[in-house]
C-alpha cells in the first residue's frame, strides 16, 4: 500500500519517498475493493501501446513493459534494478528465484486502467510493478516496489506488512530527517504504535497516524539492523521461506517479542 498525499506541506516535502503503495499482494486485494480494474482492457493497452524488454538478474526474470515514447528511460531503469537487487543481496543472502513484470504508463493511463487511488504513484499488484513514466520520483519509487515484489517472493507473502515497508524505505533511501521529525511530534502526543495494527497493511490507517506508521516502520528495522546485524535478518527470512509463521520467526531469531521492539524504539526516541 503507500502514502497519502496529505494536504500539509510537510507531504509534499516528503513526496520522493513517500508518495507510493503497496505491501503486498495481501494488501493489493484489499486496495482493489471499489475500484473498476479492467485486466482485459489492461492486457489490450499493454499489447499495442507499449514495447517490452526483459531483464535477467540471477533468477529473477523481470518484464518492462513501456511506451513506445519513453524508451530513453529505459536503461536508466534496468540499472536502478540491479543496484536495487545488489543491495537486497548484501542485506538478505537467501537464494531467490521468481518472475515479475514493470509496466510505465502516462499518469492517466496508470490511474484508468490501474484503477489505483489518486493519491498513489505507484503500484505493486499481483505481482506486477505499475508507475506513471512522468513522476518525478519514478526510480525512487521503482526501487521501493521492486523490494516489495522481492520481499513477497522470499517471504512467501509471510513477511508483516510494516517490515516489508521498512526494508523497501531503507532500501529507497528515505529522508530520516524529515521521518525522525513526524515521528517526534507524534511522540509528542501519542504512544509507540503497535506493530500488531502494522501487520496486514496501511490501507485503513488514518491520515493521522500514517506518517508516523512509515517512520516507525523504517525505525524499527534499522533498530533490528542494528542490534542483531544482517545475520540475523537473514535468518528470519530463511525461516519465513521455509514455512515458519511471523511470530515464532520472529521470536526464534532475535529473541524478543514485537512488543518489547516497540518498547526500545520508545525507549531511543523519549
Amino acid at each position: 500500500m503507500g502514502f497519502i498525499r496529505f494536504f500539509l506541506t510537510l507531504w509534499a516535502i516528503l513526496a520522493f519517498s513517500l508518495l507510493e503503495t503497496s505491501l503486498a499482494q495481501r494488501s493489493s486485494m484489499e486496495l482493489n475493493k471499489g475500484n473498476n480494474f479492467n485486466k482485459d482492457s489492461k492486457t489490450s493497452f499493454l499489447k499495442f501501446q507499449s514495447n517490452k524488454k526483459y531483464l535477467n538478474i540471477n533468477d529473477i526474470k523481470i518484464e518492462i513493459n513501456y511506451p513506445f515514447s519513453k524508451k530513453d528511460i529505459i536503461p536508466k531503469l534496468l540499472k536502478n534494478l540491479r543496484i536495487s537487487k545488489k543491495s537486497l543481496s548484501k542485506l538478505l543472502s537467501s537464494d531467490i528465484s521468481f518472475e515479475t513484470k514493470v509496466s510505465l504508463y502516462t499518469e492517466d493511463d496508470f490511474f484508468k486502467l490501474t484503477g489505483a487511488p489518486e493519491w498513489t504513484n505507484a503500484l505493486f499488484l499481483n505481482n506486477e510493478i505499475s508507475l506513471p513514466v512522468n513522476s518525478d520520483v519514478l526510480e525512487s519509487s521503482l526501487k521501493h516496489e521492486f523490494t516489495h515484489a522481492y520481499i513477497n517472493a522470499l517471504s512467501k507473502s509471510k513477511c508483516p506488512a510494516w517490515l516489508d515497508e521498512g526494508i523497501a524505505q531503507w532500501i529507497e533511501g528515505s529522508n530520516h530527517q524529515i521521518l525522525t521529525s513526524i515521528y517526534k511530534d507524534w511522540l509528542k502526543r501519542n504512544s509507540v504504535i503497535p506493530f500488531k495494527l502494522l501487520e496486514n497493511g496501511f490501507l485503513n490507517l488514518s491520515s493521522e497516524i500514517v506518517g508516523a506508521a512509515y517512520a516507525q516502520s523504517l525505525f524499527g528495522f534499522e533498530l533490528l539492523l542494528e542490534k542483531y546485524g544482517k545475520r540475523k535478518i537473514d535468518k528470519y527470512f530463511r525461516l519465513l521461506k521455509k514455512g515458519q509463521k511471523h511470530k515464532k520467526a520472529f521470536r526464534r531469531t532475535f529473541r524478543i517479542s514485537e512488543v518489547e521492539l516497540e518498547a526500545l524504539i520508545e525507549d531511543r526516541f523519549s
